[in-house]
């Protein structure tokens, strides 16, 4: 089953320009089985948003994989929840989280206003963290052992990755991999994710395939 770990839409990411219904056509016509939206959970949408009860926040942050996931589900495509965490005001880092829900949204504080290490204690035993681009520019290190793993392969063209490098940073360092396309306009490619050995139905799933290493990345 492949599916595409990176990809944000225009409803919920201020740097999205593809509204939801299209990333998941353009997924599907990739040739890809399931596709997770990871909107970034940052303070650069949703502390001006106009809202300030933590509901309406969510509410808003969801409008994208709510969309994505009701055009997948009419054309055959699975559609997953994550998201891509920027722990403000510590660093620029973004996380990449897989195995949360739509409830865990609600009833956890709003991460993105904490620390990393704040946040870490928040998520879900069986969820995954990764960090995203890592050594992207102004990106900073986060120390190996508060990872479950990194993002070895980006996909995005405007920015420089530095791909080789987080693929031999995590061999070093023993830390898991994943690769996403990053795709945030019409002109990206789907050219990143993974080819899981199972059929995953739910986020649940999705944490634990990654957590086993039941894939195979594709890069490019």
């Amino acid at each position: 089953m492949r599916i595409e770990l990176h990809a944000h839409t225009k409803e919920a990411s201020r740097c999205g320009h593809v509204n939801a219904i299209d990333v998941v056509n353009v997924c599907k016509e990739s040739g890809y089985d399931g596709l997770v939206i990871t909107d970034h959970f940052s303070p650069a949408l949703l502390d001006n948003c106009g809202c300030e009860e933590k509901k309406d926040i969510v509410d808003i942050y969801l409008r994208g994989y709510r969309a994505a996931k009701e055009q997948g589900e009419k054309i055959g495509l699975k559609v997953f929840l994550g998201i891509e965490l920027f722990c403000a005001p510590t660093s620029y880092n973004d996380y990449l989280i897989y195995g949360i829900d739509e409830e865990f949204l609600y009833n956890a504080p709003l991460l993105y206003r904490m620390t990393f290490d704040e946040a870490m204690k928040e998520i879900p035993e069986n969820a995954v963290v990764y960090q995203a681009h890592p050594f992207r520019n102004s990106m900073t290190i986060t120390p190996p052992k508060k990872l479950f793993g990194i993002e070895v392969f980006n996909g995005n063209i405007r920015h420089d990755s530095r791909n080789e490098i987080a693929e031999r940073w995590a061999e070093m360092f023993g830390l898991h991999k994943i690769s996403g396309s990053d795709y945030h306009q019409s002109v990206d490619k789907f050219c990143g994710g993974a080819d899981f050995f199972d059929n995953i139905k739910n986020e649940k799933e999705l944490a634990q395939a990654l957590r086993n290493d039941r894939y195979t990345l594709i890069k490019g």
